[in-house]
């Protein structure tokens, strides 16, 4: 098996630089290494040809977002003539082991042997202290997802992730799906799913992929043996901006895969979360600048969700 990996990059030169560091004794050894590069201003590109002279770079010249990067590497190897027969899409903010891809390809070849079906493999996640960050979801339904809008990050985050299940494997565990900080596949199944949907600039991308891979009667499975270090899936600070942006990509994909019902209960969900979050936050709202923001943030949100028919 040949394995392309791809990496999308924005900037950043370090992340990317210790992640291709990892992945270097590789090249050898059944995997091809790519970026795709979403129009970085701080020479990262420069700087990977002239460190890594083996690795494909493509530059896409503007952000087109994750998805349409990926999508782009992998029609670029195609168009390169470059042998590949599995795909694995890799965060660049992420150290792998040694032996932490060489256990997917492994993996997916032992399931294509033993099953009719296709698989997606990842790996457990941990953090750069060692914690584990769960990379995988659960199939909630509609009420639990309602419901969510009056939990906590933490409380609704359990009921998201639920838990794995075993498999005829003893090494593979099975979720409903698993996000894309390394998500490993044959490139036929990339190829029937037909990559990353392009109008999904940014969030809700991996999920749409999820839901069209199992259309495709795509199982995901995590090989517990193989571990990777992701240095993000931290707290970020929430700006404006992102916050729209994610409820946009909400609305878009509830709606493109479960039609009416899924938009409404996307604009119930986001009415509900902004009203509970302004009502709480009220109290400290002069007093706790970081309350203030996400008051604020939460006003122009719920202003969004009634401005939009």
């Amino acid at each position: 098996m040949k394995t392309a990996i791809i990496l999308v990059t924005y900037n950043r030169f370090d992340l990317t630089n210790a992640c291709l560091r990892c992945l270097l004794p590789l090249l050898n050894r059944g995997f091809e290494i790519a970026i795709a590069d979403n129009g970085s201003t701080d020479n990262t590109v420069q700087k990977i040809k002239e460190e890594f002279p083996k690795v494909h770079v493509f530059e896409l010249f503007s952000n087109k977002g994750f998805g349409a990067a990926n999508n782009f590497a992998v029609r670029r190897l195609i168009e390169k003539g470059v042998e590949f027969d599995s795909i694995c899409l890799l965060n660049n903010d992420t150290l792998p082991k040694m032996q932490t891809l060489p256990l997917l390809q492994q993996a997916l070849i032992r399931y294509q042997a033993s099953h009719p079906d296709e698989a997606i493999i990842a790996p457990r996640i941990k953090s750069i202290n060692g914690r584990e960050q769960k990379n995988y979801y659960s199939n909630i339904s509609w009420p639990q997802f309602i419901l969510n809008a009056f939990r906590t990050e933490s409380s609704a985050a359990e009921y998201l992730h639920g838990t794995l299940r075993p498999t005829d494997d003893p090494t593979l565990l099975e979720a409903y799906w698993i996000n894309a900080v390394c998500l490993m596949m044959s490139r036929s199944l990339w190829e029937k799913i037909g990559g990353f949907d392009e109008r999904i600039f940014m969030y809700y991308e991996d999920m749409d992929f999820a839901l069209r891979a199992k259309k495709n009667s795509a199982r995901f499975l995590i090989e517990m043996q193989s571990i990777l270090t992701h240095l993000g899936g931290g707290s970020s600070k929430s700006s404006l901006s992102q916050a729209l942006q994610h409820d946009q990509s909400q609305e878009y994909i509830f709606y493109k895969h479960h039609g009416i019902i899924g938009k409404l209960a996307s604009k119930k969900f986001r009415i509900l979360r902004s009203l509970l979050r302004i009502v709480l936050g009220i109290p400290f709202y002069l007093f706790i600048p970081s309350i203030r923001e996400r008051v604020s943030i939460h006003f122009r949100l719920l202003k969004n969700v009634f401005s939009k028919k």
